[in-house]
């Protein structure tokens, strides 16, 4: 068997297969490294991005912590909580959410108008009133 492969293959032949063999070897160890070199790379710069946005979170804190321990601060959160005026001033009350839905709501004459006119004329009008620039959108 070996006489059949030394007929067909000589020395430098099979060095030549020897060497392109590690020739291979050494081109896929390469492409891996350099797949590995990037997947750390890419790993390295989400964990910096990460820790820029840190400090500047911490930045920010630092700034908010500053700004609560002035007079401004305490003045505005005694206000909020404690219903605080400065004298000559005059507290407005607003409603809670809920009662939102009940205040009066000023209803548009010009929509009232165009309620009146019933087919192709509504649509006739609503259209020119689109295409001069007005926004009186009908309420359903």
């Amino acid at each position: 068997m070996p006489n059949k492969i030394s007929k067909y293959l000589g020395f430098n032949d099979l060095m030549l297969i020897g060497a392109l063999l590690i020739a291979l070897g050494l081109a896929w160890n390469t492409v891996t490294a350099m797949q590995h070199n990037y997947y750390l790379q890419q790993k390295y710069n989400q964990l910096q991005a990460e820790v820029e946005l840190q400090k500047v979170k911490n930045q920010n804190l630092k700034y908010n912590i500053a700004y609560l321990k002035t007079d401004e601060a305490l003045e505005i959160a005694a206000r909020d909580k404690f219903s605080l005026a400065a004298p000559g001033e005059t507290l407005v009350y607003l409603p809670k959410n809920g009662q939102d839905a009940l205040a009066p709501v000023a209803k548009n004459a010009k929509a009232s108008s165009a309620q009146q006119k019933k087919g192709w004329q509504a649509n006739l009008s609503s259209w020119w009133q689109f295409l001069q620039g007005n926004n009186t959108m009908k309420s359903s």
